[in-house]
């Protein structure tokens, strides 16, 4: 049982969707470490910024009109609703950066070959058509890149990570690597973010993942059809974190129900939580140190969207249940939050619901769980999921799980990479995996 849509939406500020485009690498060099500053303030200062950084190293910076392509179709999931052209990038852009550190092991953009761009790129905010966890639609917003290339393009698709706080840095200026090399590519910025801010972001939750970006790639084949940019029906699909569990349910998705509209050509899913339930299993248990904040997210969100409806005392000693009973993440304040967590399961999560979980109790939210293991299909694509050894964050076991049940069930192209413990745990190894991840995908 499911509660009403009404009693998931959150009462925040009114927020116009910002776009920001720091230097690429810049933002790479703080993957993980997300401005949780709300979008309403930082409306305010993104103008100057933007302007600072176009004067200091010579990129244009354009913020062109609204397109309205909303008349163009009645309501529908994936249904393109506007779209704003935001920088047109010319190709030197990534050689202005390449003094700058990357953030990983003090190594600069020449350490990373693959980032260097084969292609100018132009970026733009789009907002279309997707559906909430109760199926009703509701729009959202995301990234559409252009590269300057002629000729037919493939299509790739990047999912973003676990984002606590109103930031959309990565998932709108990741995909412009993949511009540079060639791709026209698409990110969601998933429901509780953009455009959407006013909702609860259903996090973890497959289903919901995998609409906002199987509806993104249909409203990226409409901004191409609207605007003359021929495709070659190559699509490619990759995120990381919370971004890879969305590309493997979407994968999923796509495979069962839209693969004569959207053929998958290859897909990358990056230290992605395939297997929540046995990453649950293991991390809810007592005394167990781990980042206390992705459980203070998706414990609240499944309690709500599952309709288990048990007060967050249930599960979070005070002062927690009180935090996140009416203002879950992601929240404006998320950064001072997160610090404030303890980092032990013992001192987050009540006696009771450990002692449940760890036995034979609490059979709604693991089932809830069960249910948003994405790994259980046979993809018949080619699909190569990626992860680091030292990741203790989402650990490689969720990629083992996965390929061994892929090729106990006859998968014919799965495989996996595991970067050795020397790069690093779950953010470090971002940038690494990112730099194989775009030669993979070059060679189809």
């Amino acid at each position: 049982m499911k509660i009403g849509k009404s009693e998931r939406m959150k009462a925040l500020k009114n927020n116009k969707v910002t776009t920001v485009f720091l230097p690429l690498l810049l933002i790479l060099a703080i993957f993980s470490c997300r401005d949780s500053n709300r979008e309403s303030n930082l409306q305010v200062r993104q103008p100057q910024m933007l302007s600072a950084i176009s004067v200091s190293i010579g990129l244009p910076f354009v913020n062109g009109p609204v397109i309205d392509y909303s008349g163009r179709e009645a309501s529908r999931r994936g249904r393109l609703l506007t779209s704003q052209q935001i920088w047109n990038l010319p190709v030197n852009y990534a050689s202005l950066f390449s003094s700058m550190y990357v953030g990983y092991m003090g190594k600069n953009i020449n350490s990373f070959p693959s980032f260097f761009p084969d292609y100018g790129a132009a970026y733009y905010s789009i907002t279309y058509e997707t559906v909430d966890p109760d199926g009703g639609i509701v729009t959202v917003s995301g990234a559409v890149w252009v590269p300057s290339k002629s000729g037919p393009l493939s299509l790739l698709t990047y999912c973003h990570g676990t984002n606590t706080g109103t930031d959309l840095s990565e998932g709108r200026i990741v995909p412009g690597l993949f511009a540079g090399k060639g791709y026209m590519s698409a990110s969601p910025d998933y429901i509780g973010y953009g455009k959407s801010a006013g909702m609860d972001h259903p996090y973890l939750h497959a289903s919901t993942l995998a609409s906002s970006t199987v509806d993104i790639i249909r409203a990226a084949k409409k901004f191409a059809e609207y605007n003359s940019i021929p495709l070659n029906g190559k699509l490619f699909i990759t995120g990381i974190s919370e971004g890879g569990m969305a590309a493997m349910a979407t994968v999923k998705e796509i495979q069962a129900n839209y693969s004569a509209v959207h053929p998958i050509t290859a897909a990358a899913p990056i230290s992605g939580p395939y297997d929540i339930s046995g990453t649950s299993a293991a991390y809810i248990v007592p005394n167990k140190n781990v980042r206390t904040g992705y459980l203070a997210f998706v414990i609240p969100i499944y309690n709500l969207i599952y309709g288990i409806g048990k007060p967050l005392s249930y599960y979070m000693k005070e002062p927690y249940a009180t935090w996140f009973e009416t203002d879950r993440l992601p929240r404006s304040d998320s950064s001072l939050i997160l610090d404030d967590l303890p980092t032990n399961t013992s001192d987050l999560l009540t006696d009771g619901f450990l002692t449940s979980f760890t036995g034979a109790g609490e059979p709604e939210m693991k089932a809830a769980m069960q249910s948003n293991d994405t790994y259980k299909f046979v993809p018949t694509m080619y699909i190569k999921m990626y992860a680091a050894e030292a990741d203790t964050t989402v650990p490689p076991s969720n990629a083992q799980t996965a390929l061994s049940y892929f090729q106990s069930h006859g998968a014919p192209n799965a495989q996996v990479e595991i970067l050795p413990a020397s790069y690093g745990g779950h953010s470090e190894s971002a940038i690494p995996i990112l730099d194989r991840v775009i030669p993979w995908f070059s060679g189809f």
